[in-house]
């Protein structure tokens, strides 16, 4: 088809095999080729491999050539879903790496270092919330040293079953204000957090970290 436009082998192209819709001078080199029935294969076709998957991924080379840029669109939630889960891998990396020492003077910084995290976020905001009363948000109370700010522990609306949680407050999400001064640290499993964070998001929360 004669396209001019770039590809690179380390990035994978967008597969578009489902009813869409697009601009049809963006795609125009593929409904001008002069297709025939019999460079597709019969039903039931096979799940890979075939001119079909090849046109799926051509799109978005078609459109670049035709002079369109092409990228992916994702709402609010979905990335913060996705921000959420890049955060998750990136401390994990690192502690993985730290376990098993082979990190070096980089990765050895107060930065990387859990409980300086922690303590960092607390100082910063006048009022700090755990987000979670299970076995990971008592692991969080006990790694944070300074607890001057830290005000209580947060549960999800009505699950609220003790009043107090290692001697602080606890309180559903519908009772803390939404101010730039509170800071919220989630200290839960990652398929609790994939929930949580973008409600917290959706809510109007923005200073936010995550225990580890």
């Amino acid at each position: 088809m004669g396209l001019k436009c770039s590809m690179d082998e380390r990035e994978s192209p967008e597969i578009l095999g489902m009813t869409f819709w697009c601009k049809a001078q963006a795609l125009r080199p593929l409904f001008m080729n002069e297709w025939k029935y019999t460079d597709f294969e019969p039903e039931p076709m096979p799940t890979d491999n075939t001119i079909s998957h090849a046109v799926e991924r051509i799109l978005p080379y078609v459109a670049e050539s035709q002079g369109y840029y092409s990228g992916i669109m994702l709402t609010q939630e979905q990335a913060s879903l996705y921000e959420c889960n890049y955060r998750y891998m990136f401390w994990e990396t690192i502690d993985a790496l730290k376990n098993e020492n082979r990190c070096n003077d980089k990765f050895s910084g107060d930065t990387y270092d859990p409980v300086e995290r922690l303590s960092h976020f607390c100082r910063r905001f006048s009022e700090v919330y755990i987000y979670g009363v299970g076995k990971k948000g008592k692991e969080c109370y006990r790694l944070i040293d300074d607890k001057s700010n830290l005000k209580g522990f947060i549960v999800s609306e009505n699950l609220k079953v003790d009043e107090e949680c290692e001697s602080y407050p606890v309180y559903e999400i519908n009772e803390i204000k939404n101010e730039d001064d509170i800071g919220i640290i989630l200290a839960m499993r990652q398929e609790y957090l994939t929930e949580v964070y973008p409600y917290l998001l959706s809510l109007g929360f923005r200073n936010i970290e995550r225990y580890l």
